[in-house]
């Protein structure tokens, strides 16, 4: 059996507003200490303060760390490749929710691209 990919393995994200560090570790399948470094390398990670210097997350926030997780493992992203992927995505004003999505299209136009090439050939 097919190894499932990491968007498969996520668990639903709960509906609540903020979540600790151990909860977006849990859910997002990554050490607290990861999270921590991921918070000083992408700035969009900014976590709420609250009580004190304790961190909370937002769904918003496990939905990038997830992207990241899934752009790094799956993809081969470095940190620094990820950076440079989300500011391409900006720059083409796609949704920033949603640039593995929009990876996942130009991987399939390719695929598509090819396929035709390829029948052309034969025909």
């Amino acid at each position: 059996m097919a190894n499932k990919s990491l968007r498969e393995q996520f668990v639903k994200i709960p509906d609540k507003t903020y979540f600790t560090i151990g909860e977006v570790s849990d859910l997002c399948g990554i050490t607290s200490s990861k999270l921590r470094d991921w918070e000083i390398k992408f700035e969009s990670l900014l976590t709420v303060q609250r009580r004190g210097t304790r961190r909370y997350y937002t769904q918003e926030n496990i939905k990038r760390i997830r992207e990241i997780r899934i752009l790094m493992e799956e993809r081969g992203f470095t940190m620094k490749g990820v950076l440079n992927y989300w500011s391409e995505v900006e720059s083409q004003e796609l949704p920033l929710n949603r640039p593995l999505v929009a990876l996942e299209l130009k991987e399939a136009l390719s695929d598509l691209r090819s396929l035709k090439s390829a029948l052309r050939q034969k025909a």
